[in-house]
């Protein structure tokens, strides 16, 4: 039986050619689910895949010499539409991002948040889950079926393709910032547990992501994104010519600080101090002194 589905879960390293997989899905898949997010629109990567894709949709337009292109995007907004609004690239704009009926709390909270809450039929957000679910496969299904995308024959070298997040390639972007002075990268650890280690530790859990670290949200009261989300926001508000980084929380921090410290680049450890109460934590952080 034929695969229903391809997932890019690793990305593509830089100077790589394109995976094997993932260069078949792009020549056949008939629709192109991307995740929003702050970090999707720095990726470069990400990009080249989104160029191909939109590619092979404005072909089949000028091939049925259609009016619009078929709506074959279908985007998924990981964090809160207000967060993704604001670092939507120019080149994607038109593209439509809701699709359906589609709950009001999936555009406030974005799909992040509502799988967090949807662990069983009694969790906040439950039913907004599944409501959108329900309405984003019957989106996918109807659209695959009503447009008849055809293959791509060949596929360019993937040094080839343009990413359509930046108008200028990586090149013509490092040339612009020679001569400018200020740190290039600015890296981030958080500390901030799991959710199933905070059960106990606090009446309320649901400040945390499964996966710690930078799934956490430290004000979801006013900021409904993750820690991450606001890290990045944080560092393009500080400057363009910066870039995120996130530091895996370990035993070795203290080198892998040292060694981003002698590179000149900013290190910022951003802490939730109920996880600091966490022996696991309270022995990486003895480690360190």
């Amino acid at each position: 039986m034929p695969e229903s589905g391809f997932i890019d879960r690793d990305g593509i390293e830089h100077g790589a050619v394109w995976n094997t997989k993932l260069e078949e899905a792009l020549q056949t898949c008939r629709v192109f689910i991307p995740i929003y997010s702050p970090s999707y629109f720095r990726s470069e990567y990400c990009g080249k895949e989104f160029k191909v894709f939109r590619d092979r949709v404005e072909a089949h337009q000028k091939a049925n010499a259609s009016a619009a292109p078929a709506p074959l995007i279908l985007p998924v907004m990981l964090n809160p539409e207000n967060n993704i609004l604001s670092n939507l690239p120019d080149s994607i704009k038109d593209i439509q991002y809701k699709h359906g009926n589609y709950p009001d709390e999936y555009l406030k909270e974005g799909i992040s948040l509502l799988v967090r809450h949807a662990a069983n039929n009694n969790s906040k957000f439950y039913n907004e889950y599944w409501s959108f679910v329900g309405n984003f496969a019957n989106t996918i299904v109807n659209a695959a079926k009503k447009y008849e995308l055809p293959e791509l024959a060949s596929l360019a070298k993937l040094d080839e393709v343009a990413s359509v997040f930046s108008p200028a390639t990586r090149t013509a972007q490092a040339a612009a910032v020679v001569g400018k002075t200020g740190p290039r990268f600015v890296q981030f650890i958080f500390v901030a547990g799991k959710r199933n280690e905070m059960e106990g530790k606090r009446a309320e859990v649901k400040f945390y992501g499964h996966q710690g670290g930078s799934d956490w949200q430290p004000f979801l009261d006013t900021y409904q994104g993750s820690a991450a989300a606001l890290a990045i926001e944080a560092v393009e508000s500080f400057s363009k010519d910066s870039h995120y980084e996130e530091v895996v929380l370990s035993e070795g921090i203290v080198e892998q600080i040292k060694e981003a410290s002698s590179q000149g680049k900013i290190v910022v450890v951003v802490a939730d101090t109920w996880t600091l109460k966490l022996k696991n934590y309270i022995d990486i952080g003895s480690s360190a002194r």
